[in-house]
């Protein structure tokens, strides 16, 4: 297994972490490391951790602490903290009592529409039962919606 380079930030440098914090990052690490009921559990725990810069005692930067303590590369982190705003609007759009997605890779399609059109799609993806297809799901409906080809719909959205 290759070792991670860990930079230790100096202890003058940066303000140490009060009780308060400590305790709030060792429950928000508890999160991540128990696995989590749901991934949104994660992102939600990453964004906080991400916001209130509570890597910042052990760790320069974000990306270096996702990194070092979780083997989680940056972009995967920011993919699990958008997971979390997409969601958040989905519910919000359709109601909590509508299934929503399970894994981050239903939202990384989701991701590329614009915020408005989330919703329709995945009430069609819930719809056809279709939630293994997403992938293929929302091309189609964006297809259906605005006539242009999938690849002519997703080139510009990465």
């Amino acid at each position: 297994m290759k070792a991670n380079k860990v930079t230790v930030v100096e202890e003058d440098s940066v303000p140490s972490l009060s009780r308060t914090e400590k305790n709030r990052l060792a429950a928000l690490e508890k999160t991540i490391s128990k696995g989590m009921e749901t991934f949104l559990e994660v992102g939600r725990a990453i964004a906080a951790i991400h916001d209130e810069k509570l890597y910042r005692e052990n760790y320069k930067t974000f990306a270096e602490y996702c990194n070092a303590r979780w083997q989680m590369g940056r972009a995967h982190a920011y993919r699990m903290i958008d997971a979390v705003e997409v969601v958040e609007g989905l519910t919000k759009a359709l109601g909590e009592e509508h299934p929503m997605p399970t894994n981050e890779a239903q939202i990384r399609i989701l991701k590329k529409l614009d915020p408005e059109d989330r919703p329709e799609a995945w009430k069609r993806i819930t719809e056809n039962n279709a939630y293994h297809e997403a992938e293929k799901q929302v091309p189609h409906y964006l297809q259906e919606k605005y006539g242009e080809s999938p690849s002519a719909i997703f080139d510009d959205k990465d």
